[in-house]
């Protein structure tokens, strides 16, 4: 009782803050230092690459996210750290662009959480050159050329092409097609068909559908997913989807087999300072390995943002 009190005494006391506050102080500044020491390096990396080393050019939108998550799943505990970055090259005229990220595009309905932290499955690295073509057919299209850093070490080329498309004042269709070629796993196709419908400054709907084809397996992947984003405010945001997955190994003469139904909100906080941010991802899913038994899981992820970039 007596060490209960002891600690309650030093936890409301002025030294205890002063630590806290101290501790917080650090860790701001230091972050400050890596942030100024990353744009650096990015400017001198456009410098090189392009030639030129006269002049300045902007690079407030270049950043590097790293991500700590913990996932609790099928009576498991998982730790794992991800880490994303997009490095635009200005003075090669905006053409050129330097991604890594941890996100693997062969998981269809992982894609719909690209960007609110989902990544505790770490299925590989993605690091590459990317090169903007200017096309009026498409909004945006991309040529890639990299590494993937998973057990055989993959080359990589690939082709991406989006189309935007205003529908009517409230719809949106966006499509994406992109093309890989792997040095050890083959061709692979993703296709994306989103259509967005805007309700109000608060809510949006989407409807979403995936599609891969992996030639090596000789296999599609396929999901469909109903999305609502909800914007609570400028610091929190709230995402209900709910999604069908599904794979085949012959398309043409067997229907896709569902493999997971799944229930999924992500809520995300972006603390005061604006370079840090978590995400709790409860789920409910019912997958064919489990024989479509009810599970539960839980996504803890904190993310601090080095560079410029803030998220709003």
């Amino acid at each position: 009782m007596k060490k209960v009190i002891i600690i309650s005494l030093f936890l409301s006391s002025p030294l205890f803050s002063f630590s806290i506050d101290k501790y917080l102080n650090y860790l701001i500044q230091e972050r400050k230092k890596l942030s100024q020491k990353f744009v650096e390096a990015t400017y001198e990396l456009d410098n090189y690459i392009s030639g030129n080393y006269y002049g300045y050019s902007p690079v407030e939108d270049n950043y590097l996210n790293l991500t700590f998550s913990m996932k609790f799943k099928d009576s498991k505990v998982t730790f794992n750290p991800s880490l994303r970055a997009r490095i635009d090259l200005p003075k090669t005229r905006n053409k050129l662009q330097i991604i890594l990220t941890e996100h693997d595009e062969e998981i269809t309905h992982q894609d719909i959480q690209q960007e609110y932290g989902d990544k505790t499955n770490n299925y590989g690295s993605l690091l590459g050159l990317k090169y903007f073509i200017k096309n009026k057919l498409f909004t945006k299209t991309s040529l890639t050329v990299g590494l993937k850093f998973r057990t055989p070490i993959d080359f990589y080329t690939r082709a991406k092409f989006i189309k935007v498309i205003d529908l009517s004042k409230n719809w949106q269709w966006i499509g994406e097609q992109k093309f890989y070629l792997f040095s050890h796993r083959g061709f692979q196709s993703f296709t994306t068909l989103n259509f967005d419908r805007k309700i109000n400054d608060d809510f949006m709907f989407r409807i979403s559908n995936n599609i891969i084809y992996k030639k090596k397996e000789d296999s599609f992947e396929i999901a469909h997913s109903l999305m609502l984003f909800q914007h609570l405010t400028k610091r929190d945001d709230l995402i209900y989807s709910a999604t069908v997955a599904g794979s085949t190994e012959d398309f043409e003469n067997h229907m896709p087999k569902v493999s997971t139904y799944e229930l999924k909100t992500v809520y995300r906080h972006i603390l005061p300072n604006r370079w840090v941010y978590f995400n709790v991802i409860p789920a409910l899913y019912w997958d064919r390995d489990h024989s479509f038994r009810p599970n539960v899981s839980l996504n803890l992820n904190v993310s601090i943002i080095f560079g410029k970039y803030d998220i709003y």
